[in-house]
């Protein structure tokens, strides 16, 4: 578990790749994460974590932090209610991520 969470990309490189999400059976889109980023976060306890990471970890990590700004994404959370109208807009941060 992550608490408090922020994601940098360390460049511009981005990765191709589908991703799927277990809450919304069938839905999988093409969303191309930063190849490199460094995470800072806090542990459960309280202790500082923060590990800059690549490829496939780093894809996990920006999924799992999905409120940390990636490139292509709109948020598609269940979070957003049946009555609110507009466009969907992505999310820049979230207090826990599990």
């Amino acid at each position: 578990m992550l608490v408090n969470p922020e994601v940098t990309p360390l460049d511009s490189e981005l990765e191709a790749g589908e991703e799927g999400w277990l809450s919304v059976p069938g839905l999988r889109a093409a969303v191309p994460p930063w190849r490199r980023v460094r995470y800072a976060a806090f542990t459960p306890t309280g202790e500082p974590l923060v590990r800059e990471v690549e490829g496939f970890h780093a894809r996990v990590v920006q999924h799992q932090c999905s409120g940390a700004p990636r490139p292509g994404t709109a948020d598609l959370s269940p979070q957003r209610s049946a009555t609110q109208q507009g466009p969907l807009t992505p999310r820049h941060s979230r207090e826990v991520t599990t």
